[in-house]
């Protein structure tokens, strides 16, 4: 410290500078002190968060973009992991609006599912999933297979496209691929119509009108789209809802109709499927 005096003697702006420092390096050396000489780590995530995905999300990568002209024009893109990424119609020039590549993208399935080893969950709601493996992706028709990652349960779609209706049809197949019967199969299909909200022409408003019947679940701006019902297996059960951004199998709704930001939602219900079975469904998206 007498060095310290000496050396400053007649420099009071370099003894200014030489005590910041010193006392900075007194704040260091307790910090690494007061951990032991080793960095804090930061916070694990919190322990309601969803588990880590099996392999990388890529529910938002496109695979198949389907296109037409008619009624001022349509175009859907259907990501590798079959989620529906966009739905922009119409579009063309001075009236183009897109209904669910608004913000954040949420639009995907849900399946759960009794074992004798007990109950599994598998999502992929778009930006994010877990419990299912690779998907594989073919063309003619287009379609999108993958299993969950224990290998128990294959879920394969295969989407049609009809521009003339602005429809969307996606042919779900849930298969048992074990050797046991499973119990309390359900799978929902979830999406967060954002309708007229984004492209150039877009309202800029995530508000819009939610309702739900029995077959349907649909949301309207100046525009509508509707997650409908077509056909389903023999044994399998069905309703819609209008729900609160809940992606779990069997989730809670809320009565219609009801303006705000909201999700659609369809649920199937299959109470026994046997080892080796499947249960085919048919749902459309549409817009109006």
């Amino acid at each position: 410290m007498a060095k310290l005096i000496q050396a400053t003697r007649g420099h009071p702006r370099r003894w200014g500078v030489l005590l910041v420092l010193g006392a900075l390096a007194l704040v260091l050396a307790s910090s690494v002190i007061s951990t032991g000489g080793v960095r804090a780590q930061p916070d694990a995530p919190a322990s309601n968060q969803p588990p880590a995905p099996d392999i990388a999300p890529a529910g938002l990568t496109p695979f198949q973009t389907f296109s037409a002209n008619a009624d001022l024009g349509t175009r859907v893109v259907v990501s590798t992991h079959g989620n529906v990424v966009e739905f922009n119609s119409p579009n063309s020039a001075g009236n183009d609006y897109e209904h669910i590549a608004a913000g954040g993208i949420l639009e995907g399935y849900s399946v759960c599912y009794l074992t004798p080893s007990g109950n599994k969950t598998a999502y992929d709601i778009g930006y994010t999933e877990s419990g299912w493996g690779a998907a594989t992706n073919l063309t003619g028709p287009v379609r999108v297979n993958r299993a969950t990652s224990d290998g128990l349960l294959q879920l394969n779609q295969t989407f049609t496209f009809n521009g003339q209706n602005k429809a969307l049809t996606i042919k779900m197949v849930v298969k048992n691929n074990s050797v046991n019967t499973m119990y309390e199969v359900y799978l929902h299909r979830i999406a967060d119509f954002d309708v007229d909200t984004a492209g150039p022409d877009g309202t800029g408003s995530f508000q819009n009108w939610h309702d739900f019947s029995q077959e349907s679940a649909f949301a309207r701006n100046f525009h509508a789209m509707a997650l409908r019902h077509l056909t389903q297996a023999n044994g399998v059960l069905h309703w819609a809802l209008v729900t609160s951004f809940d992606t779990s199998c069997n989730p809670g709704g809320v009565a219609g109709p009801v303006y705000g930001d909201k999700t659609d939602s369809l649920i199937y219900y299959i109470p026994t499927l046997p080892a080796g079975a499947s249960k085919t469904i048919n749902i459309q998206y549409q817009r109006y």
